[in-house]
């Protein structure tokens, strides 16, 4: 019996190895011939194309793919090579995508090749790989229809959830922000797995520790001046900006002290919190940045910091364009820096300035919703209720008259 089920299965290893061979063979040549040459290869060894697209055989070429797969890898491997210079490889994971959407193979294979491929590699490698993925987002599109495609999307978040656990939320953010990206490109923004369902808020890193009082240098410096606490003026680390950007103490804790609030306004909400505190502190940090505009420093911005927003350079080259070192920048993303010394320097960052709009506006929006909600709900008798749509923008007068008016939420 035991012979009998060898001989029957024999024909079918068979038929899986001759496709194994088809498909490395076929990665070596050009995108113009291979998948012609790969369908001539497998009529050859003995396959059916007519079987391949209804689906009988998805199995037993899944399998071969797979193999294919793991061989040149291995070989890449052993010769102490990066995969992803290896054509063959990328080549190989194009006929899989094509023997996807021809129906030869289940639709989440070329996701779980891809996820064999990630996990083959170390993390500083998976940069430039996962360059791949983004350069094959519309067909990525294509093979989870949309999102509808249950096991393709499985498949392809069981990819990208593996990496972002294998990198540093400091060092790596930047492919971190990519697969981000590539998951918001290729899935529909009512996914379930980019939604928070929940409204739960990250408090992780609500507590951010700052100087309540001064000390050192800066309170030698008070007592010795015998001006007030709250109005004593901050020196910043570059003198550039001493006499220019002026920040007193009483804004340093100001502007420190709504990073609790912003990281969780549900306390606003339940009445735990002065909602006219919160709406005082917003507006005198953005009059603050209103007052000091980053016009006239655009001449001296950092070049480097020029290089991670992606701008040209004086030459015209624009940062990653080029395969090299000088392509190659590492930045670092560290997080808040509360240091007193730091804050005009802080407030004179584009890119810290526009984290926190960000911050203020998500927040505002969702004070503004749950407040209409809950107006809706529990209606004031003796009080008239302005009701104001949620899809308010920022530059429309009513957003305004919210943050002017903290009573009418």
């Amino acid at each position: 019996m035991r012979g009998a089920r060898v001989a029957m299965a024999t024909p079918e290893l068979k038929l899986v190895e001759a496709a194994k061979v088809a498909i490395v063979a076929s990665a070596s040549l050009g995108p113009d011939t291979r998948i012609t040459e790969l369908e001539g290869k497998l009529s050859g060894a003995g396959w059916n194309l007519q079987e391949l697209q209804s689906g009988l055989r998805e199995e037993d070429m899944a399998l071969a793919f797979r193999i294919a797969v793991e061989q040149l890898l291995t070989e890449n491997s052993r010769a102490g090579k990066d995969s992803i210079q290896d054509a063959r490889v990328v080549s190989l994971l194009d006929l899989s995508i094509h023997a996807a959407l021809e129906k030869w193979v289940p639709r989440q294979l070329p996701c779980m090749v891809m996820h064999d491929w990630l996990e083959a590699q170390s993390a500083d490698q998976c940069s430039q790989t996962f360059s791949y993925l983004e350069q094959r987002a519309d067909k990525l599109r294509d093979l989870t229809m949309n999102g509808e495609h249950q096991y393709c999307k499985a498949a392809l978040l069981k990819c990208c959830n593996t990496l972002m656990h294998r990198l540093s939320k400091s060092s790596s953010l930047l492919l971190c922000g990519r697969v981000l990206m590539l998951l918001a490109h290729v899935l529909p923004l009512t996914e379930r797995s980019g939604v928070n369902d929940k409204g739960k808020f990250n408090m992780a890193t609500a507590d951010i520790p700052y100087s309540t009082e001064l000390e050192g240098e800066e309170a030698e410096r008070l007592a010795a001046e015998g001006s007030d606490a709250a109005a004593f003026k901050l020196k910043s680390t570059d003198e550039k900006l001493d006499g220019q950007m002026e920040v007193s103490f009483a804004l340093y804790k100001t502007f420190w002290g709504l990073q609790k609030v912003l990281h969780d306004p549900n306390p606003l909400i339940m009445g735990i919190g002065s909602l006219e505190e919160f709406v005082k502190s917003i507006s005198q940090v953005l009059q603050h940045l209103a007052t000091y505009s980053l016009e006239a420093e655009a001449d001296d911005i950092d070049p480097l910091q020029d290089a991670a927003m992606g701008a040209p350079q004086p030459n015209g080259h624009v940062p990653g364009a080029a395969k090299g070192g000088g392509a190659e920048r590492h930045f670092d993303f560290p997080g808040f820096l509360t240091d007193t010394k730091l804050i005009a320097l802080e407030f004179q960052d584009p890119i810290f300035r526009r984290q926190i709009l960000v911050q203020i506006l998500i927040v505002l929006h969702y004070l503004l919703d749950r407040c209409v909600c809950y107006h809706t709900l529990n209606p004031l008798p003796c009080t008239p209720t302005p009701v104001y749509p949620v899809s308010t923008t920022p530059h429309s007068p009513h957003f305004r008259s919210v943050s002017a008016h903290p009573t009418i939420l």
